[in-house]
C-alpha cells in the first residue's frame, strides 16, 4: 500500500506521454511591420534554391509520409537548379506540407543538404507564382532557364 502512489503516478506519466508521437506543424511568425523586401531576402538566404516552375506530377509515398513534386523549372533566383527539379513536401500541412497541384506554377524556397533532397513547406514563402508578385519583384532579375 505504501507504493500505491508511485504506481498511480507512474501510470498517469504513461497515460499522459502515450501519445508523443504525433506531429504538428508550427512556424515562427513573420513580423507583419518587417518590409517584404527584408522578409524575402532572409528566404531566400535560408534556402538552398528559389526557382520558378510548373508541377508536372506529383506522388504521394503516404508509407513515408512525404509527397514528391516534380517541376519543369522556369527561372532562378538561387541555386543550382535543371530543367526539371523534384522535391519533397509533407504529406498534409498538419504536417507543414505544401498543398501543390499539377499543372500551377509556383514560386519555390527549397531546403536541403543537395540536389537529391530538396524540401519545402508552409512555413517558407514558397506560393503560387501568380499571388508572389511581391516576392519576385524583391527577389529581382532571375536567371532564366533555357528549353532545349
Amino acid at each position: 500500500m505504501k507504493n500505491l502512489p508511485i504506481y498511480a503516478l507512474a501510470i498517469f506519466a504513461v497515460l499522459i506521454f502515450a501519445g508523443i508521437d504525433a506531429y504538428a506543424c508550427s512556424c515562427i511568425p513573420v513580423n507583419p511591420d518587417e518590409p517584404i523586401a527584408r522578409q524575402v531576402s532572409s528566404a531566400k538566404k535560408d534556402s538552398a534554391v528559389v526557382f520558378s516552375g510548373k508541377v508536372l506530377e506529383i506522388v504521394r509515398k503516404p508509407e513515408d509520409f512525404q509527397i514528391i513534386v516534380k517541376f519543369q523549372t522556369q527561372s532562378s533566383w538561387k541555386g543550382s537548379v535543371s530543367k526539371q527539379i523534384t522535391i519533397t513536401t509533407a504529406s498534409d500541412s498538419a504536417m507543414c506540407g505544401y498543398n501543390f497541384e499539377v499543372g500551377k506554377i509556383y514560386l519555390v524556397y527549397a531546403s536541403g543538404a543537395n540536389a537529391k533532397s530538396l524540401q519545402t513547406g508552409i512555413c517558407t514563402r514558397t506560393a503560387e507564382l501568380k499571388a508572389a508578385k511581391a516576392d519576385v519583384k524583391a527577389l529581382g532579375k532571375a536567371k532564366i532557364l533555357r528549353r532545349k
